[in-house]
């Protein structure tokens, strides 16, 4: 199936805190004794060099994808980026105003002339969570579609966090997250990301609605 691993280093579990040492080259040692592929680097304890972690990934010579978790962003002075990702917002939920959120997160990094999401060193929200929101159908659906949707727009990764197990849960997603030309759009660099082009405002709200609300005849429900 061409399927590979990834782990998790500097967690906010288990990881050197305070005035410990860090031990960069003990935890890439063991890293590659496991032969993962990937890699999430937390920002919950104190190894929070990117830089460095790259470094000892690239001198091994394996090929790892770097996943940065808020240890800092590239530098628009330069174009050097010691990861492939990085994230822009908080831990995800299944809720459609937090997706929304995530969204937004992303426009500090991609509304730009010089955007700072590019290829080999993506900006995206955190990983998906099709599969994961409750409610009825069809606005279930609709909201998982359109989730999927602003990942692709936005040049986003296209991670799965659903349990692909449940046969039930994977039969209901299936149609959305196997769109091929999404996800051709996704892959294809036209030479920036999507990003935010226009905002409306609630009608006689006092500051723009991104949520979905209940279906209300007051003001601050008019405008989604």
């Amino acid at each position: 199936l061409g399927l590979k691993v990834g782990s998790y280093l500097n967690t906010c579990i288990c990881m050197e805190a305070g005035n410990e040492p860090t031990h960069y080259e003990q935890d890439v040692a063991w890293f590659l004794s496991m032969g993962f592929d990937g890699v999430k680097i937390d920002s919950c304890g104190n190894a929070r060099n990117v830089t460095a972690w790259a470094q000892l990934f690239n001198e091994s010579g394996k090929h790892v994808r770097i996943e940065n978790c808020h240890n800092g962003v590239p530098d628009p002075s330069s174009d050097f980026c010691p990861m492939n990702l990085y994230r822009t917002w908080g831990d995800i939920q299944p809720s459609f105003d937090n997706i929304l959120g995530g969204a937004y997160s992303l426009l500090t990094y991609t509304d730009r002339a010089d955007p700072l999401s590019t290829p080999g060193c993506w900006a995206y929200p955190d990983m998906m969570e099709i599969g994961n929101f409750n409610g009825a159908d069809p606005q279930r659906y609709n909201e998982e579609q359109s989730h999927f949707g602003l990942w692709i727009i936005t040049s986003s990764a296209l991670i799965l966090s659903f349990n692909m197990t449940d046969v039930e849960v994977m039969d209901r997603v299936w149609p959305i997250i196997t769109n091929e030309e999404a996800i051709a759009v996704n892959q294809d660099w036209a030479g920036r990301p999507g990003t935010l082009v226009k905002a409306y405002p609630a009608v006689g709200a006092p500051s723009f609605q991104i949520g979905h609300g209940s279906c209300g005849a007051g003001a601050g429900v008019q405008g989604w």
